[in-house]
């Protein structure tokens, strides 16, 4: 009998605020036969609810990839690998302020296994407008509502009021302020605080984006309800009826949008927002074939055309800061020179791993002759800077993306066994292995790029552009740079590839980089090959 212990689970480096404010949690769990829920617990130390509860935010995880149990039933790896996770937790009312963070992992038993306790500020919104930051700086009083906080936050808001030139002479932002008070001196329940909390979270976005951050915020709000919807397996009927409501929500948007830009003096588009987040009739084939996948039945696949779509908008807000989409791109272009060059890098150890197999094929005793450590200067050591290196390019894209693409975390992990060959003197091992990280490096810089195009947008050049749109001045047709950005123009020309070519590119560079990692091919064969790969 072998006993099932507890999951285990640990903050792999401290929790953290992302560029855009997000909470982001780094962990790593493991268990004998697999972790099947994860969460992270957030509480407000010494803080007690009603009846002496401890109110928490509860996140979930996502499930270790290690730790599994495989079909034969045996006990799975329980080495972990490190996960990492983003959350907004902006319009949450403890934003700002203190808090207290701890993991937790079960199993199929229920068996529940806790992290250590770690305390940090969770992430808040900055807000430039003076108005808004008093407002909300009165908003998180409100999390300790005690008699003599209310009076005071009754006050300040009724002096906000008075002074509505503060606040461009906004009437609805006026009566807003005169509810909150209103609600404060008459519901004294838990409820209505809360109430005034989303109130005053309103006002202070209304300030401070004007009518675009609420309708952005409906629009989420809506898009969120039908992804549960289809998770849920709800029926059709339901559907349609909040894909109906996705579209009036996007009209919506879209025209704050468009009064937001007119408002700042915007003719046509700034270059640094995504020129195809003005394109109704793009969004509207978005949602059409969403509302046709989910007709037939194909919910997964209706689901992933809605996370594009809102992907596609949470550009807007990047988009509409000044100086923070010229940020983006250096970074997103850092990071791609930084993946050119760790696969360079990769392909130059595997060529030299694969020189030391080829002259010991006549002592094959050499093969499996240990050789413990890891110097820096050895093979096992530039291996390991290398996958070292990695880790680092992929917490970076945690940051500017909220995402890892999931080949770069199987080239990490393939380095790591590359490593630990290379380590134990056995380069028949770490061949195939390293063969395999450069595999999926290759895989990874081809979705890092498409990922970073459509976060980018128009900043970066992939953008299509209005039809009858003017270009900018030393633009192309579609908002592009003619100096290049991801591409850049040829002959003063731009052909763009329909799906189908498009998919055709990806299959062939996957295929070369599959042939390139082959060592039994010719040697010319394979130098011809990293030279028509250069390219890309």
């Amino acid at each position: 009998m072998i006993a099932d212990t507890p999951p285990e689970i640990v903050f792999a480096a401290p929790p953290a605020r992302t560029g855009r404010s997000q909470l982001r949690i780094q962990f790593q769990a493991g268990d004998d036969y697999g972790v099947a829920v994860a969460r992270a617990v957030i509480w407000r130390p010494g803080d007690m609810g009603e009846e002496g509860q401890k109110e928490t935010i509860e996140l979930p995880l996502p499930l270790p990839r290690t730790g599994r149990p495989g079909d034969s039933g045996k006990k799975a790896d329980t080495s972990p690998d490190r996960e990492i996770s983003t959350h907004d937790l902006t319009a949450h009312p403890w934003a700002g302020l203190p808090v207290a963070i701890q993991l937790e992992a079960a199993d199929d038993r229920e068996q529940v296994g806790k992290s250590g306790i770690v305390e940090m500020t969770l992430p808040e919104r900055i807000f430039i407008h003076p108005v808004a930051r008093a407002i909300i700086e009165e908003r998180k009083k409100l999390v300790t509502p005690t008699l003599a906080v209310r009076e005071e936050v009754i006050n300040t808001l009724a002096e906000i009021a008075r002074q509505p030139a503060a606040f461009f002479d906004d009437t609805v932002v006026f009566l807003a302020l005169r509810i909150a008070q209103g609600r404060l001196v008459f519901e004294r329940t838990t409820q209505g605080v809360a109430s005034v909390q989303r109130l005053l979270w309103d006002i202070a976005l209304r300030i401070e984006d004007g009518e675009l951050s609420l309708a952005r915020r409906e629009l989420m709000e809506v898009q969120k309800k039908l992804m549960e919807a289809m998770e849920g397996k709800a029926d059709n009927q339901e559907v349609e009826r909040l894909m109906d409501e996705l579209q009036q929500a996007l009209d919506k948007y879209l025209e704050a949008l468009r009064k937001e830009l007119a408002a700042r003096g915007f003719q046509e588009p700034p270059p640094n927002l995504p020129m195809e987040i003005l394109q109704s009739d793009e969004l509207q084939r978005m949602i059409d074939e969403a509302r046709d996948l989910a007709r037939a039945g194909a919910m997964e696949a209706a689901r992933e055309m809605l996370a594009r779509l809102k992907e596609m908008l949470e550009n807007i807000q990047a988009g509409l800061q000044p100086g923070q989409p010229r940020q983006d791109i250096q970074q997103a272009m850092k990071l791609m020179d930084g993946l050119r060059s760790l696969t360079k890098e990769q392909q130059q150890l595997l060529d030299k791993t694969f020189k030391q197999l080829q002259g010991r094929q006549n002592q094959p005793e050499a093969l499996n002759t240990p050789q413990p450590g890891n110097p820096p200067g050895t093979d096992a050591g530039k291996q390991e800077s290398l996958r070292y290196d990695l880790g680092e390019i992929m917490r970076q894209l945690g940051d500017l993306m909220g995402l890892i693409p999931d080949p770069l975390g199987k080239a990490e992990r393939a380095m790591r066994g590359a490593a630990q060959a290379l380590d134990q003197n056995q380069p028949a091992a770490a061949v195939p292995l390293q063969t395999e990280a450069l595999r999926q490096l290759g895989q990874a810089m081809e979705g890092v790029a498409e990922a970073l195009a459509r976060r980018m947008g128009g900043m970066v050049g992939v953008g299509k552009g209005r039809s009858g749109a003017q270009p900018g001045k030393g633009r192309d047709p579609f908002g592009r740079r003619q100096d290049g950005a991801l591409g850049s123009m040829v002959n003063g020309t731009v052909q763009i590839p329909d799906r189908m070519e498009r998919r055709r590119v990806r299959e062939i560079l996957r295929e070369l980089r599959r042939r390139a990692g082959e060592r039994q091919r010719p040697r010319p064969e394979r130098e011809y090959i990293q030279r028509l790969l250069r390219q890309f």
